[in-house]
């Protein structure tokens, strides 16, 4: 299983883009998100391809209510 990685690591560490990715897919593989989480993924101002597919597939979770919210 893949470590979580939290908002504030993303930008941390020399590859901001995989961070990003790995940060989505482990919203996705868990299936939770925080209200942090969600706070930072709004902040978000410029991300890849892959990343902005991640962020649609976690919304389109969010929307069907396959990802929940937690605290």
């Amino acid at each position: 299983m893949q470590a979580y990685i939290y908002p504030q690591d993303i930008y941390t560490q020399n590859q901001p883009q995989a961070n990003v990715a790995q940060f989505l897919e482990g919203i996705l593989s868990s299936r939770r998100i925080t209200r942090a989480d969600q706070s930072f993924l709004m902040r978000l101002s410029s991300i890849g391809s892959e990343e902005q597919r991640l962020f649609n597939r976690v919304y389109e979770s969010l929307s069907r209510g396959l990802v929940r919210v937690v605290d």
